[in-house]
């Protein structure tokens, strides 16, 4: 999985996420599953457009998508095939999230005796 930050303020992330099945001595390819994409806080991306990427079969196997769960993706898939597939998938920051650095906080002289 890798992710571009893109856009002003790296409002956008594109994500690429590729997978195969590699217990290719088992069976050649997996049964039913699902890839779940934990995404940034305030970070979504919108149901049509998510349904725009499984409709476009860039992974045939792809049959549905997932985006109401917060930072979360949701990706399903008929069965995972031995041979590397790849998509992208953008999410956009739609809600401001405080930046959590930590800071130290600069108190002048003559204000530590009003703080009491």
């Amino acid at each position: 999985m890798q992710e571009y930050f893109h856009g002003r303020n790296k409002s956008e992330i594109t994500i690429k996420s590729c997978f195969s099945w590699t217990l290719t001595e088992e069976s050649n390819t997996s049964g039913m599953a699902m890839l779940v994409v934990d995404i940034p806080s305030g970070y979504i991306i919108l149901q049509p457009d998510a349904n725009k990427i499984v409709r476009n079969r860039a992974v045939p196997e792809m049959r549905d998508a997932d985006v109401t769960k917060p930072g979360k993706t949701i990706w399903y898939f008929d069965h995972i095939p031995a041979e590397r597939r790849c998509f992208d998938h953008t999410v956009r920051r739609y809600y401001p999230v405080a930046n959590l650095t930590r800071t130290r906080q600069v108190i002048r002289k003559g204000e530590r005796e009003m703080m009491g």
